[in-house]
């Protein structure tokens, strides 16, 4: 890969990560890949399945924190506050229908 293929990619990553909803899509392709997550299982078939799976994800990783270092963390604090919105929002609607 050329250097200038390299920086494209990386200012790729930097514009994703400059908005948030760029942020949520970068995050949830991490999630969805198991980035967050451990590979390892009892069966080895699953855990080499993980592993491929989580394999995918970590250039992506290695190219965020390349291009943006600073924006991981907020990231991840936008990825919890959806996550408490999401949780309460489905409490609200699952105590609903229980009445």
């Amino acid at each position: 890969m050329s250097d200038f293929q390299r920086d494209r990619e990386l200012a790729d990553m930097a514009a994703q990560m400059s908005t948030e909803t760029g942020r949520r899509f970068v995050h949830r392709l991490l999630s969805l890949s198991g980035y967050f997550g451990q590979p390892f299982h009892a069966d080895p078939h699953i855990a080499a399945f993980n592993a491929g799976q989580r394999n995918l994800s970590v250039p992506l990783f290695d190219d965020l924190i390349a291009a943006c270092p600073d924006r991981f963390f907020p990231m991840m604090l936008e990825a919890q506050r959806l996550a408490r919105i999401d949780a309460e929002r489905l409490a609200r609607e699952t105590q609903g229908e229980q009445e």
